[in-house]
């Protein structure tokens, strides 16, 4: 009757939110985007590098990533780089490791950019730094790093024994390393032997090489060229790639015997608990200091008014 409209006018409401609530429950368990650095250290096995912060603001425009350790060298990002590089410089102290492949899980996961930033702050020691490009399916080096051209590069060093692979390098006169850019990827014919001959003399020529490595799902030379370096370091964007992907990345890895698999969340923003945090810190700091204005203002006023009194 009437007197149980209410009642059921509850239970379907309830009903409606149970379905909301078992819809967003079920997207959770779904969604397998990669959202903070436990996850990347729960695929590792172990802790990973620290993640990198992402760029914002007004004073950070589009595509400054690549330029952090350059232009803001106290930003979080900066130190972030400054600290992984930290990391290489261990693996090559410890290991003796050269070559290291920078693999993305996404594409936009930054790797040339951070290539840039890790370059800088590795040669910044009077070391011989190289940055190899090596992703085929979409190489943006010369567009991230404005002053290098995009050919000749690698590909033509490959298809002609002829050149001098000295020839081909570019030198970046702000980050004092050497980068030598895919060339033409018009042509798919990858002589892997020469590659492998070629990667031998830059192991000779200079004390670190980074290879700017595509997603290893998205190429076959990709994973070619991860195998053989002696180090690897796999690059997801934070809330784009995928837990799968960095798991099967590892495992391939792993599959290959590359000596070392690590991982970094790339372009992180701080969670919604740490705004609040930091929000609620700043407005403290700012009553603090009004609270001490005021009080040296009242100390002042009764100092005055004793003086008057007496």
């Amino acid at each position: 009757g009437a007197s149980n409209a209410p009642m059921l006018a509850a239970i379907s409401i309830l009903l409606g939110l149970g379905g909301v609530f078992s819809f967003i429950l079920t997207f959770d368990i779904v969604d397998n985007r990669l959202r903070d650095s436990a996850e990347v250290n729960s695929a590792l096995g172990g802790l990973g590098p620290d993640p990198i912060p992402l760029l914002e603001g007004d004073d950070h425009p589009p595509g400054s990533f690549a330029d952090v350790t350059l232009e803001w060298p106290q930003h979080p990002a900066a130190l972030a780089i400054r600290a992984l590089a930290v990391r290489f410089e261990l693996e090559r102290e410890r290991y003796g490791s050269r070559v290291f492949a920078l693999v993305g899980l996404s594409p936009e996961s930054g790797v040339s950019s951070l290539a840039l930033g890790l370059g800088h702050t590795l040669g910044a020691r009077e070391r011989r730094l190289l940055i190899v490009e090596c992703n085929l399916p979409r190489p943006g080096l010369a567009k991230v790093q404005g002053a290098i051209r995009a050919m000749p590069g690698l590909l033509e060093a490959l298809l002609d024994d002829s050149l001098d692979p000295a020839s081909l390098m570019q030198r970046d006169p702000r980050r004092q390393i050497d980068i030598l850019p895919i060339g033409d990827v018009g042509s798919e014919l990858i002589d892997r032997p020469a590659f492998l001959r070629l990667l031998e003399q830059f192991r000779g020529n200079y004390d670190l090489v980074l290879l700017d490595t595509a997603p290893l799902a998205e190429d076959d030379f990709a994973y070619f060229v991860a195998a053989h370096a002696d180090a690897v370091l796999l690059i997801g964007r934070e809330d784009d790639s995928q837990f799968r992907d960095l798991r099967r990345s590892i495992d391939r890895l792993v599959l290959a015997e590359v000596p070392a698999v690590s991982a970094i969340l790339n372009f992180t923003r701080p969670k919604r608990g740490e705004r609040i945090r930091q929000a609620v810190y700043s407005q403290m700091g700012t009553l603090s200091r009004l609270h001490w204005r005021l009080h040296r203002s009242i100390r002042r006023t009764l100092k005055n008014l004793v003086r008057r009194g007496a």
